[in-house]
């Protein structure tokens, strides 16, 4: 099986840098959020741009996976649970979640 690198940086692929969705933070108020720029090297920018659906997507299905597992509509093995989420900020936002 041949890797595509084709939605890889030079740095992601020789750093192995990437998105974790572990650390995922939720908001529901716009006013936390502003138009002040923010440093990002250009190559993560272009990269994240490219892919933004993907990375929508991604997201999406991590905090799905998430509250499935904890509503019990789609439960994980137990491991599995723990490999995903064992780290995850999603347990600060159970209120957010209503869950």
């Amino acid at each position: 099986m041949s890797t595509n690198y084709s939605n890889f940086t030079q740095r992601s692929i020789h750093s192995k840098s990437g998105l974790d969705y572990s650390k995922i933070v939720l908001i529901n108020k716009d006013n936390y959020l502003d138009n002040k720029k923010v440093a990002i090297d250009q190559d993560e920018f272009n990269a994240v741009q490219k892919n933004l659906e993907r990375i929508a997507a991604e997201a999406v299905a991590y905090v799905e996976g998430y509250i499935g597992h904890l509503v019990g509509s789609a439960p994980l093995h137990p491991k599995e649970f723990v490999r995903k989420y064992q780290y995850s900020t999603l347990s600060y936002f159970h209120d957010l979640m209503e869950i």
